[in-house]
């Protein structure tokens, strides 16, 4: 019992020495048997292969592969019998790493400045009114700062202070621009030939760059960087009146209105005084400059009349019933359709109107016609084309000649050319003048006979009825100059 007491520790631990012993012995033992027999395995494997000559020249142990990795290795060990190369020369120099470079980053201060961006009143429009339309110009706006062209409104009006109605809408490019970062670049304007536009069903469209009008009549003169478009929603007699203003985006860096320019941080801030206009898109905010100054426009009559001849005989005392006679007229009509004059001629009895349906011709068709000109035809009465004119009056003087007779002698300068002076002579002719009344008022309108369609006689020409007082003539004031030039006549000399 002493024993187990004194030694049992010692005990305890000779069996579990033992035990592992065993263990140990056992795995190792069963690990080289089972070792010892896939090595005999291979050995019979390839001797078997080696018998039956089906190893492959490719096999890494093939009897050719073998020769020559022994031929690999005597190389190897020659090279290594081989002596270095002769030690480097003393004082030997070498290139020399190249330092590498530091560099410092410096912090850029960015200078903030705000720039106020307005739009200026719109310039360059006019408006010119032609038989049964309204030519409307309008230059195309360039080098804008801060802001790109989007449309041109142009309203019309009857009054200078009614301008309400938007009668054409020019569009100059999109609402809004891919940001960019040299806001100091302007955006490209292209320069195009006249964009001639249309309003009106019956709007004619200009040949572009020509200068001509599809009927071949002339036209505004344009530029070419001008809108045009033609408004023939028009009536004929009356006066129009049309504006414009331009409609842009801002042109800016990102959503806080910021460009960057010569190192500096520019905040563009548009004024409140800049109209506003909400954009066709959802969220877009365009801007307006202020409207341009007003442009007016008058409509000519659609018709004209031309005093042909009379039919019949005319009282003598024109205050006597007019009765009895005519007058044969010459009407032309305003085509719309057609944007030609048609023409026509009809005699129309003293008292009537002129109006009525009648044939008109135009451009080589026949057209049956209904007209009224608001005008009847009261009476027809001689009349005195009375006309002033200049002509040169040479100056003369009185000397004696070698008999001793007074005679006429030009008057000469020191060039010895002639002296003369301009003095105004009338001129009579005798013609007709038809009177037509206007509507229900008493204005009349006196139609001279032979006039052409549309003419209007100089103010040197008046035409005067019977009775009516002819004009004083007053001569132009003589300045004394020498030839050629206006001078007081000379004194008579013995």
């Amino acid at each position: 019992m002493n024993f187990l007491t004194t030694h049992g520790e010692k005990l305890v631990c000779a069996v579990v020495v033992v035990l592992c012993g065993v263990w140990v012995y056992m795995s190792l033992g069963a690990d080289t048997t089972q070792k010892e027999k896939e090595i005999k395995d291979a050995q019979v494997k390839i001797r078997s292969y080696l018998d039956s000559n089906t190893v492959q020249p490719t096999w890494s142990y093939h009897p050719d592969n073998a020769k020559a990795y022994s031929e690999q290795v005597k190389g190897y060990v020659e090279s290594a019998e081989r002596p270095l190369a002769p030690p480097p020369t003393a004082y030997a120099f070498y290139p020399r790493p190249a330092r590498p470079v530091i560099e410092e980053k410096k912090e850029v201060k960015i200078e903030g400045v705000t720039e106020i961006a307005a739009l200026p009143k719109f310039a360059g429009l006019g408006v010119t009114g032609e038989q049964g339309l309204v030519a409307v110009n309008c230059q195309r706006p360039t080098q804008m700062k801060r802001f790109a062209p989007v449309r041109v409104e142009v309203q019309r009006g009857t009054a200078p202070d009614k301008l309400d109605k938007t009668i054409h809408v020019f569009e100059l490019g999109p609402e809004t621009g891919a940001a960019t970062g040299d806001a100091g670049k302007k955006e490209e304007e292209k320069v195009d030939e006249p964009v001639v536009e249309r309003a009106g069903t019956t709007a004619r469209t200009l040949r572009r760059g020509g200068g001509v009008l599809a009927t071949g009549r002339p036209k505004v003169k344009t530029t070419p960087n001008a809108l045009i478009f033609e408004d023939t929603t028009v009536q004929a007699k009356t006066t129009y009146y049309y504006r414009a203003r331009l409609v842009s985006r801002l042109v800016t860096l990102g959503p806080n209105n910021v460009v960057f320019e010569n190192g500096k941080e520019i905040t563009i801030v548009v004024p409140d005084t800049v109209t506003k206009v909400p954009g066709k898109l959802e969220g877009t905010t365009l801007y307006a400059s202020p409207w341009s100054d007003v442009a007016k426009a008058s409509i000519p009559a659609d018709f004209q009349l031309r005093f042909n001849f009379v039919t019949g005989k005319i009282p003598e005392d024109p205050r006597a019933k007019q009765l009895g006679y005519g007058v044969f007229f010459g009407v032309r009509l305003w085509d719309a359709e057609a944007r030609a004059w048609s023409e026509s001629s009809f005699e129309v009895p003293v008292g009537k109107a002129i109006g009525g349906k009648r044939k008109f011709k135009v451009k080589g068709t026949t057209k049956l016609r209904e007209f009224d000109t608001g005008l009847k035809l009261v009476s027809v009465r001689p009349a005195i084309k009375f006309e002033t004119v200049k002509v040169k009056e040479f100056l003369t003087e009185m000397k004696t000649d070698d008999n001793g007779d007074e005679v006429p002698v030009p008057v000469v300068d020191e060039n010895g050319q002639p002296k003369w002076v301009e003095k105004l002579v009338a001129r009579e002719t005798a013609t007709q003048v038809a009177i037509l009344q206007v509507g229900d008022t008493e204005k009349q309108i006196r139609l001279v006979k032979g006039l052409g369609y549309g003419v209007e006689l100089p103010e040197t020409v008046k035409i005067l009825l019977e009775g009516e007082p002819r004009p004083k003539l007053e001569q132009p004031k003589m300045d004394g100059a020498a030839a050629g030039k206006k001078e007081a006549p000379a004194k008579k000399t013995p």
